[in-house]
């Protein structure tokens, strides 16, 4: 099922919960800012603070000390935030958010960027 993507003001978002092992460590980190490199527009993302829905200062995804910074453990709560509204900017969120809650096999350390891509290919 497609995790629910909102546009509002020129930016895409979708909300996710962090399903890597041990957060975004290093090499999740490093891969979410090489693949957010394709994409020529801003991506950064919050964290949320507490229950009431409170977010942090956004983190740059184009910074792996930024996306570091962030302290996102296991079971943390994140808003990625793409700009743009277009197909291409849901692309691109669908694929942080696929990134982030596939989680790990294996120990292998390589976030899946494509578990949702195929919505893309049938055009849902």
């Amino acid at each position: 099922m497609k995790p629910k993507v909102s546009v509002n003001e020129g930016w895409t978002t979708i909300d996710a919960v962090v399903n890597l092992k041990d957060g975004l460590c290093m090499r999740p980190s490093g891969k979410i800012v090489l693949e957010c490199s394709k994409y020529p527009k801003k991506i950064f993302f919050k964290t949320y603070v507490d229950e009431f829905g409170d977010v942090s200062e956004k983190h740059d995804c184009s910074s792996i000390v930024d996306v570091m910074d962030a302290g996102a453990e296991f079971g943390a709560k994140i808003r990625i935030f793409v700009e743009g509204e277009d197909e291409e900017a849901e692309r691109f969120a669908l694929r942080f958010y696929s990134a982030v809650t596939d989680g790990y096999e294996d120990f292998t350390y390589d976030p899946n960027f494509d578990m949702y891509e195929s919505y893309y290919r049938k055009g849902k």
